[in-house]
């Protein structure tokens, strides 16, 4: 089991990421020819070779949209334009980092005919991406968003799953995943518990994404230095982190390795605690005395 483990990790970080990384690397060549002739073509997000996901989960909303349409307009100028179909509950985030960058067509729209091509995403478990590559993208979001400035990294972010509203909820519930799939029973308990292990150095924040804008999202995490969260697409916020910052993942399936992989990439140390079964129970007192023996935590501490 460990063996079968080892062997598909090294296959989906020797051999999928560069192939997956050609792939995008003629992909978005493609999309600049036609867009260097004065089109606007309409692209269709395309998951990277070997991998899935839809644009309607946050991971794949940032990595396989936002990642590879912030690389496209890298070079051209704010006149050229890409037009896409609605897909869900993050159409409008697009709309607020690009502006009229990006035309959002209705489904229904057939009144002018554009060329359609795929954009191919950058999921990094299916894209070879270095340290720079985050970290540009990082810096590319902190500009979009206006989040100014960098005072020394100082939150401890507990991340706190709750239902999101209706409408997202019967997605998720149709892709069985999301929200109404995994939580911590126990999470006011573990909340309190964590509030008082940090010293006077940290500020300890419990954030519910749900409730927060894009904007401030982007702005918590680029000032948390330790994150503690389950498994889910709300880690996939350690991109916006510090290099150097401190991962903690609350998993029952720690071959899953999406966040362990993000965390190394972007510069930061991940360290997987295991839980059991989809809506666990933390034991608090377990994790306090794990997390005491991690190394790059102890520092922060009481």
């Amino acid at each position: 089991m460990k063996l079968s483990l080892l062997m598909r990790k090294w296959v989906y970080s020797s051999l999928i990421p560069p192939w997956g990384r050609f792939q995008v690397e003629l992909n978005q060549a493609r999309i600049r020819r036609l867009l260097a002739t004065g089109h606007c073509p309409l692209l269709v997000p395309t998951p990277p070779p070997g991998r899935g996901g839809r644009l309607e989960g946050y991971y794949h909303f940032l990595f396989d949209l936002v990642l590879p349409l912030t690389r496209l307009f890298d070079n051209f100028s704010q006149d050229q334009h890409i037009a896409l179909r609605p897909f869900g509950v993050f159409t409008n985030r697009i709309v607020e980092l690009f502006g009229d960058r990006v035309q959002i067509l209705p489904e229904e729209d057939v009144s002018h005919p554009r060329q359609s091509l795929p954009l191919v995403g950058m999921n990094p478990v299916g894209v070879w991406l270095t340290h720079r590559n985050l970290q540009d993208f990082r810096q590319e979001i902190l500009g979009r968003t206006e989040v100014v400035g960098e005072p020394p990294p100082s939150l401890v972010v507990l991340i706190e799953r709750s239902l999101p509203e209706t409408a997202i909820q019967q997605q998720f519930r149709d892709a069985n995943r999301g929200g109404s799939r995994r939580s911590i029973a126990n999470h006011h308990e573990l909340r309190d518990r964590l509030a008082v292990t940090w010293n006077r150095s940290c500020e300890f924040r419990n954030v519910r994404l749900e409730s927060l804008s894009f904007r401030d999202q982007v702005e918590t995490f680029a000032r948390a230095a330790v994150v503690i969260g389950q498994h889910g697409a709300g880690l996939a916020n350690i991109a916006w982190m510090s290099p150097g910052g401190v991962v903690i993942e609350l998993t029952n399936r720690p071959n899953r390795f999406t966040y362990q992989l993000l965390a190394r990439r972007c510069g930061h140390s991940c360290h997987c605690f295991k839980v059991v079964g989809d809506h666990a129970t933390v034991h608090a007192d377990r994790l306090l005395a794990w997390m005491r023996d991690q190394t790059p935590l102890q520092r922060f501490l009481n």
